[in-house]
């Protein structure tokens, strides 16, 4: 049983189980999604064997515990992006200039993000107004799409949407946050399935140091 951030669990996710599957065709994967601290509770009361996050390099472990387990995996980004009339509106600004912007709520872990590593460092003259809030990444994505406001989501997310066109990176002119893709499990005697998925990630760990 794997325990993922929404974001992560239609992301880099798949390619993950992919390649644990391959490795072996007798392990069966369940897949568990939600925050942050639903995914640690999930780890914690042994209702899932792994748990796969975000966390914020430089920052202090969410959970810092000897019976934890951690392997950081791999890297993403959290990006602004919107869609080609509000980035106008963005990269064109000179004078004070408000601009609209999709929130996360602040008990969930990109709100705290928002909050820590982009609220603070914005352009001085860019004066940000909530127009929406929610707590997940594409219904972020689909509103800087449809031109509502500037979304933070992880590049991995946007990516798709980058491609088409749909929306573009503001990453020159607004702030960015590196994240770094961690896995975390107990540290106690895993079963067989948990020990074939852990032997994948440990390579993904080696590939991306």
């Amino acid at each position: 049983v794997i325990a993922s951030q929404h974001a992560l669990s239609t992301s880099s996710l798949p390619s993950i189980v992919n390649s644990a599957l391959r490795d072996d065709p007798t392990v069966y994967v369940r897949l568990r999604s939600g925050n942050l601290d639903e995914c640690f509770g999930l780890l914690l009361s042994r209702q899932a064997d792994v748990a796969i996050v975000y966390h914020v390099p430089d920052e202090p472990d969410e959970i810092s515990e000897d019976f934890l387990e951690t392997l950081d995996i791999g890297q993403d980004r959290l990006i602004p992006v919107s869609d080609v009339v509000v980035a106008a509106l963005i990269t064109m600004a000179g004078a004070e200039v408000e601009m609209p912007i999709v929130t996360y709520p602040a008990d969930v872990f990109l709100g705290k993000v928002m909050a820590d590593k982009i609220i603070p460092v914005l352009p001085s003259n860019l004066i940000a107004n909530s127009r929406a809030e929610t707590a997940l990444t594409f219904a972020a994505l689909e509103m800087a799409a449809g031109g509502v406001a500037v979304a933070w989501v992880p590049a991995s997310v946007a990516q798709p949407h980058l491609d088409a066109g749909r929306v573009v990176d503001l990453s020159a002119h607004l702030p960015s946050c590196p994240l770094v893709i961690r896995a975390v499990r107990l540290a106690s005697k895993p079963g067989p399935a948990e020990t074939v998925l852990w032997r994948q990630l440990m390579q993904l760990a080696k590939t991306w140091a």
